[in-house]
């Protein structure tokens, strides 16, 4: 019985290993060929994953509009990374909207993403708007690169991304542009 139990996490475990290869490696094909492929994304891990891959492809700009900095997410070191290799180009631009009411600029500058990105070399390079005071605290949160790859929240802890989509990437900057537009720019 110890046997039959040992083989079948193992088994599951393999399992899980296997879809988890997949589904990254659907949303590697489609960020490399920035393919109009909807992808569900619902896990923390999944997230940190797709906004590696949206930092990776990015060209010019990264837009983020967010509630605050998940920590599960925002503190993983190779997101970190991306982020400061995009950061590095010479025309990258992040811009980043939060709208948690209880956040302060304070609160923002000092956490552990913030802190990572910001040095000499990106001096300029990050724009951050605090949005609490224009934007339901519920909103649809999303990241956008270059205006066509995205991941948005439908509701929290579900989500669809996407690598190739023009058109609803371009409505998410003309959204983008109006929440900064009526914000309180804290840095940049």
């Amino acid at each position: 019985m110890i046997l039959a139990n040992f083989f079948r996490k193992k088994t599951e475990k393999e399992k899980t290993q296997k879809e988890k290869e997949s589904y990254y490696g659907i949303i590697d094909k489609c960020a490399e060929k920035k393919e109009d492929f909807t992808i569900r994304n619902n896990a923390d891990e999944h997230a940190v994953y797709v906004l590696k891959t949206l930092f990776m492809h990015a060209q010019n700009g990264v837009c983020i509009f967010i509630h605050g900095f998940n920590e599960t997410i925002f503190n993983d070191h190779d997101l970190i990374m991306e982020a400061i290799n995009f950061l590095k180009k010479p025309e990258a631009r992040l811009r980043i909207a939060y709208n948690d009411i209880n956040l302060n600029k304070e609160d923002i500058l000092s956490g552990e993403f913030i802190r990572s990105i910001l040095n000499p070399e990106t001096k300029g390079k990050v724009e951050i708007w605090d949005a609490s005071k224009i934007c339901f605290p519920n909103g649809n949160h999303f990241f956008l690169n270059d205006r066509f790859g995205f991941r948005y929240e439908i509701e929290p802890r579900n989500a669809v991304a996407n690598f190739g989509d023009k058109i609803n990437g371009q409505k998410l900057f003309v959204i983008f542009a109006n929440i900064v537009a009526k914000s309180d720019k804290i840095l940049g």
